[in-house]
C-alpha cells in the first residue's frame, strides 16, 4: 500500500528531513508531488465534494466517465456524475471536524515528524481528497488533488500572525509568529519574541503543521489550507475497464 502513496525520491527526502526542518525552524513550504499549482483552499469537510469552507473550485470535466467508480489495491477513485470527484487511499477515517486550534489534526504524533505513516508532506490514507481541474481526453484522464485539504477546517480556526513587515509597510502573515522554535526535554516551544530566548511551550503537532510543514497560508483576516496540489495522469485501456499510470497505480472499473 505504501508504494501507492507516491513516495517519489523528492517526497521521500522531504519526509525523512521533516524533523530536521522542524528543529531548525525553516519556514519554506514543502513542495509535494508532480505539480504545485495555485488553487483555492481545500474542502476539509471530509466528504470530498468540494463544498466546504475552503472554497475548492473543482472545475472538473469527466466526460463519458462521469458517474464511474474505480478501485485498486486500497485505492478508490470516484468520478461523480455531478462533476465532483474523490481520491481515497484505504478506508475513510470519517474524522470529526477540528475544534481546537492549539492541537494538531489528522497527522499527529511522533511518526508525523518523521514522515510516516501519516505525514503532512504527502497524500495519506484515510482522507477523501477532492479532485480538481479534472479532464478526460481520449484515453487520458488527468486531475489534481489539494495535498493540504485535510487541514482546511483546521487552518480556518487559526489566528493570522504577522510574520514580516516590509519597508513599505506591507505585512506578510502566517499561523505562527516568525520566531525561532525548537524542541527540548520538556517539549516543543516557540521563543517569546525575536529578541528573546524565553520559551513558550506549545503542542509539537501544532508546531509541525505551522512551522515545518506550513499546511496553512494566511492574510490579515483568515487562514486557509496551503494551495499545493499533486497531479495525476492516468491512461485507460482500449475498453475503458482499467486506468493506470507509470508509477504503478492500477484502478479497475467497478460501476
Amino acid at each position: 500500500m505504501n508504494s501507492l502513496i507516491h513516495k517519489s525520491a523528492k517526497l521521500s527526502f522531504l519526509s525523512v528531513s521533516a524533523l530536521a526542518l522542524f528543529m531548525n525552524a525553516c519556514e519554506g513550504t514543502a513542495v509535494v508531488g508532480e505539480e504545485n499549482d495555485s488553487v483555492d483552499g481545500g474542502d476539509g469537510d471530509g466528504d470530498g465534494d468540494g463544498d466546504g469552507d475552503g472554497d475548492v473550485t473543482s472545475n472538473n470535466d469527466f466526460g463519458d466517465l462521469a458517474g464511474t467508480r474505480w478501485e485498486g489495491a486500497d485505492v478508490t477513485l470516484i468520478l461523480g456524475s455531478d462533476g465532483t470527484g474523490v481520491l481515497l487511499y484505504g478506508e475513510d477515517q470519517q474524522l470529526d471536524p477540528p475544534t481546537d486550534p492549539d492541537a494538531g489534526y489528522f497527522c499527529v504524533g511522533e511518526d508525523a515528524f518523521l514522515g510516516g505513516p501519516c505525514s503532512p508532506y504527502q497524500l495519506n490514507e484515510g482522507w477523501p481528497y477532492p479532485l480538481i481541474d479534472a479532464e478526460v481526453q481520449g484515453r487520458r484522464v488527468e486531475f489534481k488533488v489539494p495535498v493540504h485539504d485535510p487541514w482546511a477546517d483546521w487552518c480556518a480556526l487559526q489566528t493570522p500572525q504577522v510574520q514580516q513587515e516590509d519597508p513599505d509597510g506591507t505585512k506578510r502573515y502566517g499561523v505562527s509568529p516568525n520566531f525561532d522554535s525548537g524542541r527540548d526535554e520538556e517539549g516543543c516551544f516557540i521563543h517569546e519574541s525575536q529578541e528573546s530566548n524565553e520559551k513558550v511551550y506549545v503542542g509539537c503537532d501544532w508546531v509541525l503543521l505551522t512551522k515545518s510543514a506550513n499546511v496553512c497560508m494566511c492574510d490579515a483576516t483568515e487562514c486557509v489550507a496551503d494551495s499545493g496540489t499533486e497531479g495525476f495522469e492516468l491512461t485507460a485501456n482500449p475498453d475503458f475497464t482499467q486506468l493506470s499510470n507509470a508509477t504503478g497505480l492500477h484502478l479497475f472499473l467497478v460501476e
